[in-house]
């Protein structure tokens, strides 16, 4: 767990990336509001909230590109650039977070569909299709004759290998 004085240290410098205006009130709106998301991330320790709270300020400077490169009168070269870096802090913040989520589980009686028609006989599930390899495709007499003139035929060298 986390000490409260690095929490502190923490939402203080949270506090100072939001974008907002130099107000007291302001600035308790700002430090309570990074208090709430810092808690939001149930950090286990020191690392974890870290983490957490570059995520956070990562989000509010996308949110801030954002809002800069949508007001009126800017240039088109500059809404660009501060989209663009939007998107990157955007991608920052996510890759921050993606960590922390926790891997979706396959449903238990998840089965493979099945189509209709010819297809059907090739459709096998996910757990048998390193098995099929050297299985001859439906309709084929022989693939060694599939393979006789691509690029999946065996490579035959030209020049005699030393032995």
């Amino acid at each position: 767990m986390p000490t409260e004085a690095f929490i502190a240290l923490l939402i203080e410098a949270l506090a100072k990336t939001m974008p907002a205006g130099t107000g007291v009130a302001d600035r308790e709106a700002c430090l309570s509001t990074a208090r709430a998301l810092l808690d939001a991330y149930r950090p286990a320790d020191a690392k974890e909230a870290a983490l957490a709270a570059r995520a956070i300020a990562a989000h509010f400077a996308a949110m801030d590109s954002f809002a800069r490169a949508a007001r009126p009168g800017i240039s088109d070269d500059t809404a660009i650039r501060l989209r663009g870096s939007a998107i990157a802090a955007s991608r920052q913040s996510d890759a921050l977070t993606r960590p922390r989520q926790q891997p979706r589980q396959p449903a238990a009686d998840a089965t493979v569909p099945r189509s209709t028609g010819a297809t059907a006989d090739l459709v096998m599930p996910a757990s048998r299709v390193r098995h099929r390899a050297g299985q001859p495709l439906p309709g084929a007499a022989d693939v060694g004759t599939l393979l006789g003139a691509t690029a999946l035929s065996p490579v035959r060298p030209t020049v005699p290998v030393p032995v």
